[in-house]
């Protein structure tokens, strides 16, 4: 039978296929460059999201002098890069690569004198490691490993884990970076000096000493004391398993000592700690509440910190405030907290400016988004349906999951997405936590059904009722957790079928055994494939799946996101569906989204090639495309058939007209929608030929021309 398919880049025979998708995945590629529009305002910088917990630090990404902007997002332990224009940051993702990719934290700073920004990190374990910065030769900021493990004393790693938050800052001014952190039970303030100045060895050796366990001579505990003789903290052993206060070391006062940033007793907002020792001597002798003062305060529902870092280019640090506790389960909308520094940076003065940097300009549905592609309003033109898991409101009343519809406003060849809708179908009203929706008509009325799978352990299936969503039953509880559907017609028979990804990692599939009026699903796998995208030493997998039919033969191959944020791709599903897939890549593009990644692929610009949307931990979404897509047409044997082909009126709503010259063979003619299902077959040796379409819902369709020579695929839209 044949398949409908994106056409891409390169002519393949039928033995190639595979070996299209593997150069694909080893092509350059792209984030599509199509726009995004939320109000009155279109999105700057829209695949950049999203962001809950931010580290923000400046670097030279592009070797051009311009500081740029870093983001750490700790909840995904992704990597966002920014670059300076002239009205702010525009995302460019192009840098994130070059970053080592940590379980942990990073710190940006010059650490070795040279003028480039290094690294330090942590690895999701004790111990801190550090990079140096540099520049290749397309002037790209890159960073090799300088040390595995910085140690301290007598060869002792520093204890330093992937919860706390340490300072990185001259402490003694002597041009080397010593380390502040909280220590032992993670109530005192422990100072690494580094001596290596002091040793004659320039400002890159990192040799470090503990010197003080009770910097500041303070406590933190539920509360802070002032003046505390921290004798207990002789012979006391460290805690393995502590929970610090996140803090920020900078001067704010204007002498030559540092002081801190450190959140309240209530936990949302930020004190500040003013250190009224000296530089060797440090001793804290004031707290102030409600920092910054004489301005708009912090008010930040878990646990705030602050960044220091320049963000409009004179040269002076401004601060940017964040939640960050670190937590997965709840998120806060607008917590990006940007005050400009109007005073100088050894003595800021902070004046609020917004509470959602960067936010705005970016798509951000809080957490765990899982973008789908479905024409709602059956236009011909592919929107955009985005979930999320659920946010809580400033209060911490929880808010549950719902559908952002973005609707596709512009043309079949360059999409135009415009929110139009923040809570399709009143999802909300259904208390779900962490929704994933498929679409397709399963009563055989004309229009798209929904399913959802959550959290739980039960899908749920809405019926449309005239462009009204009911819920109508639940099915399949206890098959698992976090279950991630998809309808697609798996073995060919124009019945929708289920595939199902869940917590574990494995697959589910799901037979239609009834029929397109009245489906029965029976289960026929619980581990569909041979599938399994756990990551090694990891107990979850949170496989996403989506089956598509893929290259000039109209192969189905099989993409899934997982927990570790990459995308694994399978083929030879078809040739054997009860036995085990070929693994073709687990990091499929490259692409790293961070954790809990989903896929969906489509063709929203009508080039013939497959576009890739993903969704992430983090609340954002990003749709990647190939570069420079040259052709649509391929043949098996293209240096010797040729032949011209026309098929119009497109968009139609009653008959399409196919117009074949210089070609006299028999062809076979087939009409699949967009779930694979087959609409129309016909066999001719006619070079003009009428089909008629008034029969079939409006949507996409692809007609298939083929025969043992050639094979041409042409999307076809049904008003």
């Amino acid at each position: 039978m044949a398949r409908p398919s994106f056409n891409v880049r390169f002519f393949v025979t039928m033995i190639s296929c595979f070996i299209v998708l593997q150069t694909f995945a080893q092509s350059d590629i792209q984030l599509l460059p199509i726009n995004f529009i939320k109000g009155n305002d279109t999105l700057i910088s829209p695949f950049s999201g999203g962001v809950n917990d931010g580290i923000y630090a400046n670097a030279d990404l592009n070797n051009d002098n311009i500081q740029d902007l870093i983001v750490f997002e700790n909840t995904s332990k992704k990597i966002l890069t920014f670059i300076r224009t002239n009205t702010g940051f525009k995302y460019n993702s192009k840098y994130e690569k070059n970053f080592p990719q940590k379980k942990g934290w990073i710190r940006i700073i010059d650490f070795n004198c040279d003028g480039v920004s290094d690294i330090f990190t942590n690895d999701g374990e004790i111990g801190v490691q550090a990079y140096t910065g540099s520049y290749n030769i397309d002037n790209e900021l890159i960073f090799l490993l300088y040390r595995n493990d910085i140690q301290y004393g007598m060869s002792e790693s520093l204890f330093v884990d992937a919860s706390d938050t340490p300072a990185f800052i001259d402490i003694d001014n002597d041009n080397d970076i010593d380390i502040l952190n909280f220590g032992m039970t993670g109530e005192y303030m422990y100072y690494y000096q580094n001596k290596s100045q002091e040793m004659g060895y320039g400002c890159d050796s990192l040799v470090y000493n503990l010197v003080d366990e009770c910097w500041g001579k303070f406590r933190k505990s539920t509360s802070i004391t002032l003046n505390d003789p921290c004798v207990m903290l002789q012979g006391m052993e460290k805690d393995p398993i502590h929970l610090v206060p996140a803090f920020t070391a900078l001067n704010l006062d204007g002498d030559e000592d540092v002081d801190l940033l450190m959140l309240d007793d209530a936990g949302n907002g930020l004190l500040s700690l003013i250190n009224g020792g000296t530089v060797n001597d440090a001793f804290v002798t004031s707290i102030n509440i409600d920092f910054p003062t004489n301005t708009t305060p912090t008010n930040i529902l878990r646990q705030p910190l602050a960044s220091y870092v320049d963000l409009d280019d004179d040269g002076i640090r401004d601060l940017i405030v964040t939640k960050f506790d670190g937590q997965i389960n709840t998120t806060q909308k607008s917590t990006s907290l940007h005050y400009q520094n109007t005073g100088i940076d050894i003595s800021p003065v902070f004046e609020y400016v917004q509470n959602n940097f960067l936010e705005n300009e970016m798509i951000d549905v809080g957490m765990l988004s899982a973008p789908v592609y479905w024409d709602w309003n059956g236009d011909g033109l592919l929107d955009i349906i985005l979930p999320n898991s659920g946010d809580a409101d400033p209060t911490g009343t929880p808010v549950f999951s719902t559908l952002k519809l973005y609707e596709n406003i512009g043309a079949d060849t360059m999409p135009i997405y415009e929110l139009i809708n923040e809570n399709f179908a009143q999802m909300d009203t259904f208390q779900f936590i962490n929704i994933r929706p498929t679409f397709g008509d399963i009563d055989g009325d004309g229009d798209d059904d929904m399913m959802c799978g959550t959290e739980g352990n039960k899908l749920y299936v809405f019926k449309n009722q005239s462009g009204i969503f009911e819920l109508n039953n639940d099915l399949f509880q206890g098959i698992g957790f976090n279950l991630h559907p998809q309808f697609v017609d798996v073995n060919r028979d124009n019945l929708l079928d289920i595939i199902l990804g869940e917590q574990n990692g494995n697959l589910n599939y799901f037979e239609n055994t009834g029929t397109n009026t009245a489906p029965e699903w029976t289960l026929q796998s619980v581990f569909w494939g041979g599938v399994d995208v756990r990551f090694p030493g990891e107990a979850q997998g949170y496989s996403a799946p989506h089956l598509v039919p893929f290259g000039d033969m109209g192969e189905y191959h099989l993409f899934i996101g997982c927990q570790n944020g990459t995308i694994y791709h399978y083929g030879d599903i078809e040739d054997d569906l009860g036995g085990n897939f070929t693994p073709i890549d687990t990091t499929f593009m490259e692409i790293d989204e961070g954790i809990r990644s989903t896929v969906a692929v489509a063709d929203i610009n009508a080039d013939n090639y497959p576009d890739f949307m993903f969704g992430n931990y983090r609340g954002g979404m990003t749709i990647y495309s190939e570069n420079n897509p040259n052709t649509i047409v391929s043949t098996s044997n293209p240096e010797t058939t040729s032949f011209d082909l026309q098929i119009y009126p497109n968009p139609t709503n009653n008959n399409i007209h196919i117009e074949i010259k210089n070609y006299d063979k028999t062809l076979n003619i087939r009409m699949y929608d967009v779930h694979g299902r087959e609409v129309i077959s016909s066999e001719t040796f006619q070079q003009n030929i009428n089909l008629p379409v008034r029969h079939l819902s409006a949507g996409i369709y692809f007609v298939i021309i083929q025969n043992e020579e050639i094979q041409l695929t042409k999307k076809i839209i049904v008003n």
